[in-house]
């Protein structure tokens, strides 16, 4: 009879084993699914942050391409008004130059008016005293010659 009582026991103590056994599974599979779960959030956050990541990087590489294409046309804008400036200046250049070039003109102009005009006056002056020779030639006579003669003498002595 102790054989079958210690074969008893002795399935008793596998199935108290055995139970121990699922119970310590049911246990770590219990708590290995709970990690799981959190690793299966972990990542879904993980997913979700380098979706939102990935969005914030589409969104900066447009900005940076609006701010690129925004530079360069401030650039050839720059670039635009630099040549017009350039082409203003050179512009102004040659109407200074064309300026001073007709004021010169201008000043020999009148410089040589008043040379023509001082001829003008000289020769003037000697057809009035030619004139008023002939006119005195006319009036002189003998006695109005010996008056002048006294008078002329006169202013020159005294």
């Amino acid at each position: 009879m102790n054989g079958p009582v210690v074969n008893h026991i002795s399935v008793q103590a596998q199935f108290a084993s055995l139970n121990n056994d699922r119970e310590q599974l049911r246990n770590t599979t219990s708590s290995l699914n709970r990690e799981r779960k959190q690793e299966e959030e972990t990542i879904r956050s993980l997913r979700f942050t380098e979706q939102a990541l990935a969005d914030q990087v589409r969104i900066a590489h447009a900005k940076l391409g609006a701010e690129n294409k925004k530079r360069q046309l401030l650039r050839e804008e720059t670039t635009r008004k630099q040549c017009l400036l350039e082409k203003d200046r050179k512009e102004i250049t040659i109407l200074a130059n064309r300026l001073f070039q007709l004021e010169e003109e201008e000043k020999t102009r009148r410089m040589k008016s008043v040379k023509e005009i001082d001829m003008l006056n000289d020769e003037l002056e000697l057809i009035i005293r030619q004139y008023e020779e002939r006119g005195l030639v006319k009036v002189i006579t003998v006695d109005t010659a010996e008056l002048f003669l006294k008078t002329s003498i006169q202013s020159r002595i005294g």
